[in-house]
């Protein structure tokens, strides 16, 4: 036997319409605004690292080809404050010593330095003759900038 009264008729129909209580669609919105709220600014920042690990590459990329391109184009190449790195804005280069390729591709070497603010984002150590870098270590002394004569 069935039941007949009106409020089961009317739970019978709302199960066979198949739609959502305007409560269970409130409770689904606050839950995703509280997950996006969570989630938003941690997205943010691994996009900021990511652009800055992209830069750093990129000039380290550029800092490794200098050789080649000294040798290629046989003429000389200075690396300063302003140029060749390509540099986001607001990023700083700093040198030990000057870094100069000559026009066969070998340098002398220097430690180089970015940073931007006050954070550092690389310590590099251009290795003599070739040019090859790598991360500076502590057993590489401390950083000291080139006095300009």
């Amino acid at each position: 036997m069935r039941p007949t009264s009106a409020s089961f008729r009317r739970a019978e129909a709302r199960a066979a319409a198949g739609g959502f209580t305007l409560l269970e669609l409130l409770l689904v919105l606050t839950l995703v605004a509280l997950l996006t709220g969570l989630v938003a600014p941690r997205m943010w920042q691994w996009v900021q690292s990511a652009r800055v690990r992209a830069g750093v590459d990129g000039a380290r990329a550029e800092l490794e080809a200098l050789p080649r391109r000294a040798f290629s184009g046989a003429k000389r190449v200075e690396v300063d404050a302003a140029g060749p790195l390509p540099l986001p804005g607001g990023w700083r280069l700093e040198l030990a010593a000057p870094l100069v390729y000559e026009a066969n591709g070998m340098t002398a070497g220097s430690r180089v330095r970015i940073s931007a603010g006050n954070t550092l984002l690389a310590d590099w150590l251009v290795e003599a003759p070739a040019g090859a870098v790598r991360d500076a270590r502590p057993a590489d002394g401390p950083f000291s900038l080139a006095r300009s004569p």
